[in-house]
């Protein structure tokens, strides 16, 4: 299976304006989940099922908007490109007041 090393900590990021949303660039997570990996192909997921089924994805990733205020989970698969076995791992999204 993958092995990604997960945030010790959630995603944090201030709130400019009070109402629990901001924008997330995740691929700010890839150099520490990846940890110099380079044959695993990544996706983030919205659900832990769209994660499963290699479902819908999140389309832009470096400019991802939170759809649950101030706290929420995103689902990383990593999916290893020679082996094609698959590893999710949740990430928590918060957005401080």
């Amino acid at each position: 299976l993958p092995t990604l090393i997960p945030p010790t900590a959630p995603y944090t990021l201030c709130d400019e304006n009070q109402d629990g949303y901001t924008t997330f660039d995740l691929t700010t997570l890839l150099p520490g989940l990846l940890n110099g990996v380079t044959t695993y192909t990544i996706s983030f997921h919205e659900t832990v099922t769209d994660a499963e089924n290699n479902g819908t994805t999140i389309p832009t990733p470096s400019a991802y908007g939170n759809i649950i205020a101030f706290t929420q989970i995103i689902y990383v698969r990593a999916e290893d490109n020679i082996t094609h076995c698959v590893s999710i791992t949740p990430i928590e999204l918060d957005v401080n007041p």
